[in-house]
């Protein structure tokens, strides 16, 4: 069983939508997302742009840091899409959304995956 949830960004105009399975290849044939054999022993979790969306593809069984970092890859997909490069003399904003997304994808993990539902 997958969890997803779609998170919208609407001062970017895009979306990150997080999918949790057991494995990573589940994730993607639920999503209709591309998928390389092997993925699921070369990569830990992942983040892709398709069809407009940024995609967080996680595992179950992830642990909290491996989540934490993939939310930093999946807010940098958004710098990337709307063009906007982040300074490290004024990173304030950018560490507001990481901050905010993080604790968004860690609540999905404690009510969805973790609380045996």
């Amino acid at each position: 069983m997958t969890v997803t949830k779609l998170f919208d960004f609407p001062i970017h105009e895009c979306q990150i939508k997080l999918v949790i399975g057991d494995t990573l290849k589940e994730c993607c044939d639920k999503e209709n997302l591309p998928w390389d054999e092997g993925l699921d022993t070369s990569y830990d979790a992942y983040v892709q742009m398709y069809n407009g969306i940024i995609y967080m593809v996680l595992r179950k069984n992830n642990p909290r840091q491996t989540v934490l970092h993939e939310c930093i890859h999946a807010i940098n997909r958004i710098y990337d899409y709307i063009h906007a490069n982040v300074s490290l003399d004024n990173d304030e904003v950018y560490v507001r959304e990481v901050s905010y997304f993080q604790e968004q994808v860690l609540k999905v993990f404690e009510n969805e995956v973790n609380s045996n539902k």
